[in-house]
């Protein structure tokens, strides 16, 4: 029996779909949406990774009110992304992706102006909620985008979009770590404002008009005519809508009972400089840059894969919160945790967002997802305080917290899994009794 060499093919396979994917004119319409998704995080992520350090270097706040201060500007930002999110999606449907972007890249950098001439809590807040803001339209514009394109491989662009942002963090956090232990402050900012503004730059020379513009524009065409949409009740009832805004909802909680101490955490429980928490929290997105594409290559060929990944990511991070929970004072166990945070994340959102841009409903996307992206900030914003408040109590709490969270969301993983295979299962058999009767 002669053997086959399964290596060499698949290689082959994978450099043939690679070339057919970067030669497409759908990469080029992406390529714009990934520099905004890229320069959103590395502005609006990084600084809310480091902002706790700046504050406390500048007003000279022991951690716990440094920390008590940030989780009010926590929950406010988050709050604020609540409030803005879904109206985002009817003004992206109705003034376009171009236009949204610009505007949110003015805002942008607006706000991080701000940051320069302010410690007050109330204007911090305000300005955070405005970033907050900023950083969901460039997320719900590159998600509307992949929903308008139709092409096999949007696995593999959600999962590069998620990659961007990842890449943009990684630089942003080591970059204003450094700056932060080495120079002024206020060198830090202005750096980021530096960013803002070449993000705009590159944004408009690179965004194209293909297929994706040209849907969404014919749809906002038809909306101006009728004066209306046709938004029904019953697309907020559908199973995957249902489940994933109590799914996003459970990871938001689990998110902000930690998330949220981070680098303080880092600094004063672990005795770590500003440049090494920098460098730490940013490194760490090596984990999603490397494992995101791979996962979403493999989805965009395998769709049977979607449902395990989905599962593996809930248990990966229940397992790391576990992990760092039994060993709080480890900076070894500390770093471990923030790469395998990363790599869980990868394994989620990248299915997740493949999930959403097949299947909600492309008329009426960009709201649809609004709203359930939304339940994420709303369990974002129900325990970031609290966070504040387990930390005082004991610093070991949080990790807790989260862990109980992430085992709520591997039950309702599971309970979606297994229904989805039933459904399946009763659609391939009455596809048998079809094929039967005739």
């Amino acid at each position: 029996m002669q053997d086959i060499d399964v290596l060499p093919t698949l290689r082959k396979r994978t450099t043939a779909s690679l070339k057919e994917i970067f030669k497409s004119r759908e990469t080029r319409e992406v390529a714009a949406f990934l520099t905004s998704q890229f320069i959103g995080f590395l502005v609006f992520m990084s600084l809310r990774q480091i902002f706790p350090l700046y504050m406390q270097k500048i007003s000279g706040l022991s951690a716990v009110d440094a920390y008590a201060k940030w989780a009010i500007i926590v929950s406010a930002y988050t709050l604020g992304g609540i409030i803005t999110r879904i109206p985002a999606g009817f003004i992206l449907e109705k003034i376009g992706r171009r236009t949204l972007i610009v505007s949110s890249y003015i805002l942008m950098t607006l706000a991080v102006v701000g940051l320069i001439f302010t410690d007050n809590i109330i204007i911090l807040a305000f300005l955070f909620i405005i970033l907050r803001s900023t950083n969901n339209i460039f997320g719900l514009s590159s998600r509307s985008l992949l929903s308008d394109i139709e092409t096999k491989y949007k696995g593999f662009y959600n999962s590069i979009i998620s990659t961007s942002g990842r890449f943009g963090s990684l630089i942003g956090v080591i970059t204003l770590g450094i700056l932060l232990e080495f120079l002024d402050p206020v060198v830090m900012i202005v750096v980021v404002i530096a960013l803002s503004v070449l993000g705009i730059i590159l944004f408009l020379l690179i965004f194209i008009k293909g297929e994706g513009e040209e849907r969404q524009l014919e749809r906002r065409y038809n909306l101006n005519e009728e004066g209306k949409t046709k938004l029904r009740f019953r697309d907020f009832t559908q199973t995957i809508f249902i489940f994933f805004f109590v799914a996003f909802t459970i990871f938001g909680v689990m998110e902000g009972l930690s998330n949220p101490l981070f680098s303080i955490y880092a600094k004063n429980n672990l005795a770590l400089s500003e440049s090494i928490v920098g460098i730490l929290l940013g490194l760490a997105n090596l984990s999603f840059i490397i494992v995101g594409p791979i996962i979403g290559f493999s989805i965009s060929h395998r769709k049977k894969l979607i449902d395990y990944l989905l599962l593996s990511s809930a248990i990966l991070l229940s397992l790391n919160y576990c992990l760092i929970y039994i060993f709080p004072d480890n900076v070894g166990v500390f770093t471990a945790f923030l790469f395998i945070r990363n790599a869980g994340h990868a394994l989620f959102f990248p299915v997740v967002m493949t999930i959403l841009t097949s299947r909600l409903s492309k008329e009426h996307f960009s709201i649809l997802y609004s709203v359930i992206t939304t339940a994420f900030f709303i369990g974002l914003a129900g325990t970031s305080y609290l966070s504040s408040v387990l930390y005082s109590m004991d610093y070991t709490l949080p990790w807790f917290s989260s862990l109980l969270a992430s085992l709520v969301l591997i039950i309702l993983i599971t309970i979606y899994v297994l229904f989805n295979r039933k459904k399946n299962d009763e659609s391939e058999t009455n596809e048998l009794d079809f094929a039967g009767l005739k």
